[in-house]
């Protein structure tokens, strides 16, 4: 699958649909643009040097180094030296509508000391799901966003435009 869409659903405010692509194993490869700002919990802060995951957020350069319950490899970032290791998190039929599923099985399968688990990226080319339907993929928002701490990323990945990569 190819994740063309990235929506990372923190507090209602500033849409902004991230445009992205795809390595030759169709693992998720740059984000051009910022987050999407829709609601959701947060985590306290942390030094990321102490911030280990190993379920999603672990570092990966590809799909085959993630464990079973976050098998996909994902880079926001083109140019990063590596991306972080996530999970589908539901469907809806707008690229806009974050499953309702979502953040509980993000959480679940997020065992990282800080930053916030999130139901944010989607497979929508220009808000339009493929076939009628998106496919929703897990991110670790970070930072601090009007107000609200977020957290920071897990395994030294930085954090860009609240999400980390």
């Amino acid at each position: 699958m190819r994740v063309a869409a990235l929506l990372v659903p923190l507090a209602a405010s500033a849409p902004a649909a991230l445009a992205t692509g795809c390595d030759d194993d169709g693992d998720l490869a740059h984000v051009d643009a910022g987050p999407r700002i829709d609601g959701a919990a947060s985590s306290d802060g942390g030094d990321s040097g102490t911030n280990t995951a190993t379920k999603l957020g672990k570092t990966c350069a590809s799909s085959s180094e993630c464990p079973m319950e976050a098998p996909r490899c994902v880079k926001l970032v083109a140019s990063a030296a590596s991306g972080f290791c996530t999970l589908d998190c539901g469907t809806s039929t707008a690229a806009n509508m974050v499953p309702s599923e979502g953040a509980e099985i993000c959480g679940a399968q997020y065992d990282g000391a800080s930053g916030t688990p999130l139901c944010g990226a989607n497979d929508a080319t220009m808000s339009t799901c493929p076939g009628g339907t998106c496919t929703w993929v897990c991110v670790v928002a970070c930072g601090d966003y009007m107000g609200t701490p977020l957290g920071s990323c897990p395994n030294d990945l930085s954090c860009s435009q609240n999400a980390c990569d």
